[in-house]
């Protein structure tokens, strides 16, 4: 018998990634452990890949498998698992892809679970097993309890605390949630309700007054001692907004009327397609509310509403159309008119508040100055005749130039000098400076104005000064400072310097003046 020996040659593969060669039957890199859930029997060389089941002690294992439908992973929501003290015990996440696997440990007992924090709710899914039974599922923003070998019927119950039987341990309403009948309970009360298992406070007797007891309500009753429900408030009205809003900024809605004492829906409307997005939130009737512009498209267009709640409403109101943007500049109200004398560097937009330097002047020589000065009335001082007094620029005080600076905003305003400080005192005006009704007119527009220096009661400066008689020898006892035209009538004074007759303390020319000017007088 012809016997032949046959030799095989076997090559082996040593290195990951590189082609098994003919003759080579298997590879010599692996997990090389039997006890590892990837154990490689034909494996020769372990490559350090060996993968272990979870151990969890006197714990139970678990799997949750999460799922997304758009395959973008969860968007920054996250299953949140807490024990029955509310003690968070996982967040777990998909950061990426369509699904994906998370082991974990937990030991027996009930727990809460619930899922949010990102967007594209809808998208999401999970499954949470014990090994390879279900334990419980969830898709979107769903939360609720499960129990692992364990009695969680205690945490199922009624969760109103106005409820008969509110049960301040249970952590899911299981809808068993029973309520008092509310009525008077006083059998004395006019409105005593024999079936009421609870008092309100709604007793009233023979000798109340019912009404209105609201102050703030239309038909508030002063009389009224027993409150009967017949309020009535005014109608809620939106404050409007800006026109452009930005997307991640804060902006307050604001409102007035309605009931004080029930709460306010606040919802938004998308004017291009004059649908609700939905309530903004429920909130107290304070009048304002402050909310942050988010879950809006970027360029939509849209407006406020507001409504009573519960429903039905008794009142409603519809805001101002805004336009949302991406990213907004911060408004910055104030003067932009580097010229003006409030510029602010910082403002954006001008509110029209630029103020500038106004010279109002007039020429008091063709009249006699009143003792109480000369004042200025007008629109930027509410037309006070009193209030405002111009001061002497040139001249004595008894005649020549008064003057006064007001920083007024652009536009034509009017005003009036008073020789006095009352209306009576004031003057008229006709002609080119005049509004037409008696008043002057002075136009700001982005610089500093004046009206020149007109005199009293016209446009036109003064060319007959007023010739004032009277004393105007300065040493004598009746002097008159506003005199210009000396009429003689000086009366004589006392000087205790021989020879000393202006009483200047000096025997001069000036004395010899004044004899030469009494020389001749009959003094009897």
């Amino acid at each position: 018998m012809d016997r032949r020996k046959l030799t095989f040659f076997l090559g082996y593969n040593t290195n990951p990634g590189e082609e098994i060669a003919a003759g080579q039957i298997f590879a010599t890199y692996g997990c090389t452990d039997p006890l590892a859930t990837n154990f490689n029997p034909n494996a020769m060389d372990d490559d350090g890949t060996c993968e272990y089941p979870l151990d969890c002690g006197e714990d139970v294992a678990l799997s949750v498998h999460l799922h997304d439908s758009y395959g973008d992973g969860w968007n920054e929501n996250y299953l949140e698992i807490a024990n029955q003290n509310g003690d968070l015990q996982q967040s777990i996440t998909l950061n990426d892809g369509s699904e994906g696997v998370v082991e974990f440990c937990l030991a027996e007992g009930c727990y809460t679970y619930s899922v949010g924090g990102g967007s594209y709710l809808s998208e999401i899914s999970w499954d949470l097993y014990l090994d390879t039974m279900l334990v419980v599922s969830g898709e979107g923003g769903d939360s609720g309890i499960f129990s692992l070998n364990a009695d969680c019927s205690s945490m199922y119950g009624c969760t109103d605390e106005l409820a008969f039987n509110y049960n301040p341990d249970a952590i899911v309403d299981d809808g068993s949630c029973y309520y008092p009948v509310l009525g008077c309970m006083d059998e004395l009360a006019l409105n005593y309700d024999p079936d009421a298992e609870e008092d309100d406070g709604s007793c009233y007797y023979e000798d109340d007054i019912l009404g209105c007891t609201d102050e703030v309500a239309l038909n508030y009753d002063v009389n009224a001692t027993y409150d009967d429900g017949s309020c009535a408030y005014p109608s809620l009205s939106l404050d409007p907004v800006s026109t452009e809003l930005c997307l991640g900024e804060s902006v307050l809605i604001s409102w007035t009327g309605g009931n004080p004492s029930v709460s306010i829906n606040i919802g938004l409307i998308d004017v291009n397609t004059n649908t609700s997005t939905g309530s903004i939130d429920i909130v107290d009737n304070t009048g304002e509310y402050l909310w942050v512009i988010e879950d809006v498209i970027v360029g939509g267009v849209y407006k406020f509403y507001i409504q009573d709640h519960p429903w039905p409403p008794t009142s409603w109101s519809y805001g101002s159309d805004f336009t949302v943007l991406d990213d907004c500049t911060p408004v910055v109200s104030g003067c932009t008119d580097s010229s003006a004398l409030n510029y602010d560097a910082e403002a954006t937009v001008d509110d029209g508040s630029c103020l500038f330097l106004a010279t109002l002047s007039v020429d008091m020589s063709e009249v006699a100055v009143s003792a109480s000065g000369v004042h200025i009335a007008g629109d930027f001082q509410g037309w006070d005749p009193a209030a405002t007094e111009a001061a002497v620029v040139a001249g004595d005080g008894c005649g020549g130039v008064y003057a006064y600076q007001i920083a007024l905003v652009n536009g034509t305003h009017e005003f009036k000098f008073i020789n006095g400080v009352a209306w009576g005192d004031d003057e008229y005006v006709n002609g080119s400076c005049s509004n037409g009704s008696g008043n002057r007119s002075i136009t700001v527009a982005g610089a500093a104005a004046d009206n020149g220096t007109p005199c009293f009661a016209s446009c036109d400066a003064c060319s007959n000064p007023l010739v004032i008689l009277g004393c105007t020898y300065d040493v004598a006892s009746n002097y008159d400072p506003c005199a210009n035209d000396d009429d003689g009538s000086c009366a004589e004074f006392e000087s205790d310097c021989q020879g000393d007759i202006d009483g200047d303390g000096l025997i001069s020319v000036s004395d010899l003046l004044y004899i030469l000017s009494v020389f001749g007088s009959n003094c009897q």
